[in-house]
């Protein structure tokens, strides 16, 4: 941005606040992740968007296409730190719980070094990741993750009757998604299964 309010040719179009300068934030303090989606349904075309918050700025990137590619150009987009922040607020983590996923527990860790060094670069953060490519990846671990999640699911339909009562479907989707995809994860003892109303603080 070369001057106030003014994008550069290679920057996604600026979608303008009701008030100037604060305006998104105000609007992100409020809506939380859901104020991204309101803006996007505003304007279904653009396949980003360019937010001016103050002298800063915040590129919305909705088509999946414009995704894959941002998740691919690690060296121009941070995941790391954006995945430390973004943990530490979506789950209340405390500051000791932040510094062993950074890895700052570590009898190694440098503070002047680069970030996430600490355990020679194997932090919490990284190894997590790791076990998660390893488990996802095409396989015999995806299947049979992907069958657990399936039965859940089918067990939460095959209970529906038409006496039953009304609900949102929206709602009802994100919840039946939610338990069986944690179930499939951590077993029957997963918190989700005791307390449903960790669901919303999810989401």
């Amino acid at each position: 941005m070369n001057r106030l309010g003014v994008l550069e040719e290679n920057e996604p179009t600026l979608l303008k606040s009701r008030i100037p300068f604060c305006g998104h934030l105000l609007g992100m303090l409020k809506w939380q992740v859901g104020y991204f989606q309101m803006l996007s349904s505003k304007v279904p075309s653009y396949p980003a968007f360019t937010l001016r918050i103050f002298s800063s700025r915040i590129y919305v990137i909705c088509d999946p296409s414009l995704i894959q590619a941002a998740y691919r150009n690690t060296k121009t987009f941070d995941f790391g730190s954006f995945v430390v922040e973004s943990s530490q607020r979506a789950f209340n983590i405390g500051e000791q719980g932040m510094k062993i996923i950074r890895g700052e527990t570590s009898p190694d860790y440098d503070p002047n070094g680069p970030f996430l060094n600490g355990n020679d670069g194997d932090s919490f953060l990284n190894e997590n990741h790791r076990i998660m490519v390893e488990s996802l990846s095409p396989g015999t671990g995806l299947s049979e993750l992907n069958r657990g999640v399936l039965e859940k699911v089918a067990a939460s339909l095959n209970v529906i009757n038409g006496d039953g009562e009304a609900f949102g479907l929206y709602r009802w989707i994100r919840d039946v998604l939610t338990l069986a995809t944690a179930d499939a994860l951590y077993g029957p003892q997963s918190p989700l299964n005791t307390d449903h109303s960790l669901i919303n603080c999810l989401w």
